[in-house]
């Protein structure tokens, strides 16, 4: 599976905001993740890349300004940046 792809997909996809943890978690079809994200036709998708090689992937994508960063609750979230600027 494309790592890329399923970052990018997995984030349109879900239904609420989530950062590198849960993401990664989500990815790799943890079964400590919500039933609305299990549902997701990325659960599991990267279940055989590592933790690592997923955080370096949503690390280039942040690199490259595909992924940004925001604060929600004190927490730091993913989200796809808005390509109109």
């Amino acid at each position: 599976a494309d790592v890329r792809a399923a970052i990018l997909g997995c984030l349109r996809e879900l239904p609420y905001a989530v950062g590198v943890t849960g993401l990664v978690a989500i990815l790799r079809g943890s079964p400590n993740t919500p039933a609305s994200a299990a549902r997701l036709a990325q659960f599991g998708a990267c279940a055989d890349t590592s933790r690592t090689l997923l955080n370096r992937a949503v690390q280039a994508l942040l690199d490259e300004g595909a992924l940004e960063r925001y604060m929600k609750d004190q927490y730091p979230m993913l989200r796809i940046a808005d390509a109109g600027g």
